[in-house]
């Protein structure tokens, strides 16, 4: 763990279990204005391995076993790469594979399964993160309504770069029969904005590969989705973006997708172009670049084969409509 203080620090090729343990989360009676939202913050900034500070590198570690974080990403200009993170936030609240609650800050080349809830949460506030060449999958084990990635809420994440990964298999074991709109791969929820995503493999998400949920902000959307590959033909491998006050700066295009572009309640036209069967998709990708750690149990089923169009085709009514 580091301090608000430290700086320069490395912490290379440790192997951390059973990091934080805790058992229970405060009762709702305790949560102020009676929504949930507290609750689901517990230990989120203080479990797990603790990166706080400035310039701090946590590299080539494997992290495992933890009630919350796997890590808290907490202090500026830090970076988190090569690392295996697995079987963490076995309590199910917004503890994450990573949080990141910094600004400024790297982190690349991990590789992120077993997670009650996300493998990467942004939480409110960030600017200017770069999460890429990740390997992120069976996340949401224990909830529902979030993703693979998520970011919430009302932030102005500026400059924040979400690239080169590979994103699937969302696996909640919570039934949610009539849920929709969650389990996604990237999920930018609650009027979040300035997120570029791009050059990302993603597939096998339930509800959404990705999803822009704007609810009720006034604020401008400024989230671009480009040049994203889903080799996904199941009903519920789309991208959707919905309830966006003003939708006019969103961009989702050149995206190789095999289902549809969704647009649902947004009060302005979004601007979505050439998504879809022959679109350039996540060229950077088809060259096998490296993703994930690179040590003993980084390794997980790369994405489908079928990227060159061989794909079954898409169910009738799924094709690039607004509905």
């Amino acid at each position: 763990m580091t301090d608000g203080s430290s700086a320069n620090n490395t912490l290379d090729r440790i192997n951390a279990q059973y990091v934080s343990h805790f058992t229970s989360l405060p009762t709702a009676s305790n949560d102020p204005g009676g929504s949930n939202f507290s609750i689901l913050q517990v230990h989120v900034g203080d479990s797990g391995i603790v990166i706080n500070g400035t310039g701090n590198t946590l590299q080539n570690s494997t992290i495992s076993f933890s009630a919350g974080d796997g890590v808290a990403l907490e202090g500026n200009n830090n970076s988190v790469v090569n690392n295996l993170i697995y079987d963490v936030d076995y309590i199910g609240d917004y503890a994450s594979g990573i949080v990141v609650d910094g600004n400024g800050n790297t982190v690349q080349h991990n590789s992120i399964y077993n997670t009650g809830r996300q493998a990467i949460y942004f939480n409110k506030g960030v600017i200017n993160e770069d999460a890429g060449y990740n390997d992120l999958h069976n996340a949401m084990m224990l909830t529902r309504d979030g993703g693979e990635i998520y970011a919430c809420c009302e932030q102005a994440a500026s400059g924040t770069n979400i690239h080169h990964n590979w994103i699937h298999d969302t696996k909640s074991l919570i039934d949610g029969a009539g849920d929709s709109g969650s389990l996604a791969g990237f999920y930018v929820d609650n009027g979040s904005s300035g997120f570029e995503v791009e050059q990302n493999v993603l597939w096998n998400n339930q509800y959404a590969n990705v999803l822009i949920n704007g609810v009720s902000v006034n604020g401008p959307n400024t989230n671009t989705i480009q040049n994203n590959t889903i080799p996904d033909a199941s009903s519920d491998a789309y991208i959707l973006i919905m309830n966006v006050h003003d939708c006019t700066a969103t961009r989702v295009a050149d995206n190789r997708i095999f289902t549809g572009i969704y647009t649902k309640n947004n009060a302005t036209e979004c601007a979505v172009s050439n998504n879809g069967r022959a679109a350039p998709g996540a060229t950077d990708m088809l060259s096998s670049p490296e993703v994930g750690c690179n040590f003993s149990g980084c390794s997980s089923a790369g994405p489908p084969a079928d990227l060159d169009g061989s794909i079954s085709p898409c169910p009738a009514g799924s094709s690039s409509l607004e509905q």
